[in-house]
């Protein structure tokens, strides 16, 4: 099951998000109203065109591991497949720094020459054990804007 049909992507998208963008909108605006310098520089942004696809980078978390709602960590999205790889690069490099490892070491090259796919992952496991109920995915979905109404359909079945 891929990331946006978990009940995880439903609390992510529905409570999460909006509420950080709420924050993030009272953050701007006590800034502009201090005259802060970081209110006038503006945020970079993720310019997008019709027919683009965006890499949705994340990390999700076994329940032994995270047990709250929520599931998922270290959350990237970028147009630029190359900073989807590098991410994903990190990401594996930052799980075997912290004792995690997948099942075999080919499964990091599966990961990295299916990105661009619709979905790209790695499971690993705390000390490259899969039976541990310590474990979590590595995954970049990739979404194309031209994706049409069956798309946003699945996202929210």
């Amino acid at each position: 099951m891929d990331f946006t049909n978990t009940v995880y992507a439903k609390n992510l998208f529905e409570h999460q998000l909006p509420q950080l963008i709420k924050v993030l909108g009272r953050v701007a605006d006590g800034l502009e109203k201090s005259g802060h310098p970081a209110a006038t520089q503006g945020a970079p942004s993720l310019s997008l065109k019709p027919g683009e696809t965006v890499f949705i980078c994340y990390e999700e978390n076994s329940v032994a591991l995270y047990p709250d709602a929520g599931n998922v960590n270290r959350m990237f999205a970028t147009s630029d497949i190359e900073l989807a790889k590098e991410w994903a690069a990190r990401s594996i490099e930052n799980a075997k720094t912290n004792g995690y490892r997948p099942y075999s070491e080919e499964d990091y090259s599966d990961l990295t020459d299916h990105i661009g796919e619709e979905f790209a992952s790695v499971w690993v496991y705390r000390d490259g054990n899969t039976n541990s109920r310590e474990n979590y995915g590595i995954c970049v979905d990739a979404y194309s804007l031209t994706q049409g109404r069956e798309r946003l359909d699945q996202l929210f079945a």
